[in-house]
């Protein structure tokens, strides 16, 4: 995949209210589901559908921690949106 391929499917995943909601979340730190679930009011699947979007896309990063999984912000990628954003707002 091309570097432009990889930013609209960044952007296409950031292309929802719910995920931006649950990236906005995670940017002040790692959260469980749980936890995820209570500050969004997102039902269990679909933040699961959400949140495989967002590990697609490697804007978010999992991992097991007992029977819970917590979720994290995948630096790189945001950094990335940042780059493709940055040359737009330079032209504003």
């Amino acid at each position: 995949m091309c570097e432009r391929e990889e930013a609209a499917a960044l952007f296409k995943a950031l292309g929802d209210g719910s995920r931006l909601k649950i990236v906005e979340l995670l940017a002040a730190g790692p959260l469980h589901a749980g936890a995820l679930q209570s500050k969004t009011g997102i039902g269990q699947s679909t933040l699961s559908y959400h949140m495989t979007i967002l590990c697609r896309a490697n804007l978010v990063s999992c991992r097991k921690q007992g029977r819970n999984m917590l979720y994290s912000l995948s630096k790189e990628n945001i950094k990335a949106a940042r780059k493709w954003l940055k040359p737009l707002s330079k032209s504003l």
